[in-house]
């Protein structure tokens, strides 16, 4: 009679099963420890308290200047980040005296608000949780406006709800979407505008793409008296900031205008404390002038607000800020978005 053995031991097909439920498993475990590791909740339960403490004090400080008489407009308020050296008048310092000098590099105040200006991911989450934002007011973004259906609502990704009407678009790839994240305009008709709140401080933001020396204004403000570039000078390759009023065409056959066919970004920030408008190409200080009105409620995307000198290229984006932006944020924004 034949004997019969029976091996013992794993087979092969269970040796398998069983390292394939282990890694699950440890996946299960390590995700759980991620969502609920206490050392990143404690981390964040520090940070949103000290924001706590940052805005009792700003309170405080406020209130103290009413009862010594010093009325404060709270839309007129704002302070910059700390530049690290002296008292700090002027600055974050100057409101919320408790803040650490590494905090203080990275808040500001914009209308009375504490406001987050850092770059840290999760302080930027954690502090929107708390309902205080990077001061962002305005978003209109190339990728969102499309052909079909037609965008005649470019939607504000703020969340501010500062929606743009578009205008005599063609909806084709030379004058609308060109289909890859940007906005054709065509140099003759073609423009969005925003009707908002805009504050007297502020920073604009865009990227834009000129195909011709022609097309001129990438966007302009609207107001009483006065408006906005960067726009090209007609008779030459110059970049004028035109701010309006006396001031007007400061930067009139200064600035070489960057190279056509080539995205290029561009930054304004117009600080109503100082009266200065301050022009930055590509992340690099270009020059400051004065001016002196405020932005206007309309801002025209691709045209100026008298009904001409419409933009020839692409525009992939347009951003406002209700502060101005610190030379460090203007040169990662220009470094993220290349």
């Amino acid at each position: 009679m034949r004997k019969v053995y029976f091996k013992h031991g794993i087979s092969l097909i269970v040796l398998v099963i069983t390292i394939i439920v282990v890694i699950i498993l440890a996946g299960a475990v390590i995700l759980s420890l991620s969502k609920n590791n206490p050392i990143s909740t404690a981390v964040e339960a520090t940070f949103k308290a000290t924001i706590e403490s940052y805005n009792s004090n700003l309170t405080l400080t406020i209130s103290k200047k009413y009862i010594d008489g010093l009325g404060i407009d709270l839309n007129m308020l704002y302070a910059s980040q700390w530049d690290g050296v002296g008292l700090g008048t002027g600055t974050i310092k100057e409101y919320i005296p408790c803040i650490t000098n590494d905090d203080a590099l990275k808040y500001v105040i914009a209308q009375g608000k504490l406001e987050y200006a850092g770059t840290d991911e999760n302080e930027n989450k954690w502090a929107k949780d708390l309902g205080i934002t990077d001061g962002l007011i305005l978003w209109l973004d190339g990728v969102d406006f499309k052909n079909s259906p037609q965008t005649t609502t470019w939607i504000d990704k703020s969340g501010n709800g500062n929606n743009a009407t578009c205008y005599t678009f063609g909806y084709a790839t030379s004058s609308g979407s060109n289909d890859n994240g940007a906005v054709a305009f065509d140099g003759s008709s073609d423009y969005a505008l925003v009707n908002a709140n805009f504050p007297a401080t502020l920073t604009i933001e865009s990227w834009g793409n000129a195909i011709t020396i022609d097309g001129r204004m990438l966007w302009s403000f609207n107001g009483s008296n006065y408006t906005y570039g960067p726009d090209l000078y007609p008779t030459g390759s110059k970049l004028r900031l035109n701010i309006g009023d006396s001031q007007a065409n400061a930067f009139n056959n200064q600035i070489d205008y960057p190279s056509l066919n080539v995205w290029h970004h561009y930054i304004v920030a117009f600080n109503q404390s100082t009266n200065l408008a301050t022009l930055y190409i590509d992340g690099t200080l270009i020059g400051t002038a004065i001016y002196r009105n405020p932005a206007g409620p309309k801002l025209y995307i691709g045209m100026f607000n008298a009904g001409n000198y419409f933009w020839n290229g692409l525009i992939k984006s347009v951003k406002v800020y209700n502060r101005v932006l610190s030379d460090t944020e203007i040169l990662q924004k220009y470094n993220e978005s290349k």
